[in-house]
């Protein structure tokens, strides 16, 4: 989740923390203007983008003091509170929020991605196809409806979603990303390999991308180029296994059999070793 007016799905890493920041707050009286109460509220989403996490903490929470069904607050408190760890009390703030205004879709949404996330995909499922309901043109929601079913191995369905994300913001990249993979695990090689490409040149450097992509090379008979992706992907993430492994394979057909036996030997090493766990590029 990324912090908003009113917040959207997580599309971001959260942010580090820095924990030496502290908050001034004003003093909780009983005169607090509507417009104080919005600075408040301003001041606490402030630290939240900047990952002041303790100060958005006590802003926010004081905003809620004050006014119990500031609906932004409550949402964006549920993320101080999911990127410190304590997914159970951000679920409550959100459905709190959904419990104060049902006609919007934010809460919705954010219950969806983190319920995804968490694995609880019946009630994930429901939320989402709530905000659809809502919003049918929202592309996050589409979006979070694609990576549910892919993470649950629905390809069909998630294709569909993504697909329709698609319609509504053609250029998206990580409705692209997993539409690709999507293609390239039905086995639909050719027009997997146009999508991945298509994703190599709205970000050029991105680790996964650069991965499947030289796979997908290697599938097409592409060596060269999949020797070009693949040792860009190594740059990236040296101690990935199966990139040496597909390296391997690519210097291999290409007829450079002694560079091919180097990337084999340290994808079994690292294997060996257990590196590669700790990546997920799907």
């Amino acid at each position: 989740m990324k912090p908003q007016e009113s917040l959207t799905p997580p599309g971001s890493s959260p942010t580090a923390v820095d924990r030496g920041q502290s908050s001034s707050l004003p003093p909780l009286g009983p005169q607090l203007t509507r417009a104080e109460i919005q600075a408040t509220f301003r001041d606490g989403l402030s630290a939240l983008k900047r990952g002041r996490l303790a100060e958005a903490e006590q802003l926010l929470g004081l905003t809620l003091r004050r006014d119990p069904n500031h609906f932004a607050a409550r949402i964006n408190l549920g993320l101080v509170f999911d990127r410190r760890g304590d997914r159970e009390q951000a679920l409550r703030e959100l459905r709190t929020a959904a419990r104060i205004d049902g006609t919007r879709s934010e809460a919705y949404l954010n219950l969806g991605a983190l319920l995804g996330e968490s694995g609880r995909t019946d009630d994930a499922n429901d939320y989402l196809r709530r905000v659809i309901q809502l919003d049918p043109g929202l592309f996050e929601a589409h979006y979070n409806l694609g990576l549910l079913h892919y993470r649950n191995g629905q390809l069909e369905e998630a294709q569909t979603a993504f697909e329709r994300a698609l319609e509504i913001e053609p250029g998206r990249f990580e409705a692209l990303f997993y539409r690709g993979l999507i293609l390239s695990k039905r086995g639909q090689g050719p027009e997997a390999l146009n999508v991945l490409e298509r994703c190599h040149e709205l970000l050029p450097r991105h680790a996964a991308t650069l991965y499947h992509l030289g796979v997908a090379y290697c599938r097409a008979d592409r060596f060269a180029d999949a020797i070009i992706t693949l040792e860009t992907t190594i740059q990236l993430l040296p101690d990935y296994p199966r990139a040496h492994y597909y390296l391997g394979i690519a210097y291999d057909r290409a007829g450079r059999a002694g560079d091919g036996a180097v990337a084999f030997r340290r994808a079994s090493e690292l294997r060996a070793a257990g590196q590669g766990a700790a990546y997920r590029l799907d």
